[in-house]
């Protein structure tokens, strides 16, 4: 008779399957991100990048224009306190649906309106926030921080 087989235990793929899991769901809601996790090693060419703290504000959703207004992020350099000037930060919504992108002026801050009138999908989908995402360039990690909606009616 043959021994009962033993799981073999989950390890390296059980933590890269979480991994996966965690970054799909992003982070929660109202929270902020600081630097975000790096993708390769110490001796990959990406170790290099400069850490960025990243926090997005609250934008206003005007319910009856479906207007979105005043997406915002600030990226300060963590060990300096100092504005991060000139990157590019790209806003989405929470499943990932492009808003609009700007680049953050001398204070750090990014700001913009989306660009297009929001639908009823994303308006739904912009109660639960928005997402604000420094993308790569070459200097700084990549961040993603959260921000929150606030509903308005127009005027």
């Amino acid at each position: 008779m043959r021994a009962p087989r033993h799981p073999r235990p989950l390890g390296r793929a059980c933590a890269v399957l979480a991994t996966a899991v965690l970054v799909a769901l992003g982070p929660a809601p109202g929270a902020t991100a600081g630097p975000a996790v790096r993708a390769c090693g110490p001796h990959d060419s990406c170790a290099h990048l400069k850490p960025v703290d990243l926090t997005a504000g609250q934008a206003t959703l005007d319910v009856a224009r479906l207007t979105l207004r005043n997406l915002n992020a600030r990226a300060l350099d963590p060990s300096s306190g100092k504005p991060v000037r000139g990157v590019a930060v790209r806003f989405t919504t929470t499943d990932g649906r492009f808003l609009a992108e700007a680049r953050t002026g001398r204070d750090g801050v990014a700001a913009v309106d989306a660009r297009e009138r929001v639908g009823p999908r994303a308006a739904r989908e912009l109660t639960h926030g928005y997402d604000a995402a420094l993308v790569g360039d070459g200097v700084h990690d990549p961040a993603v921080a959260h921000g929150s909606v606030t509903l308005a009616t127009g005027r």
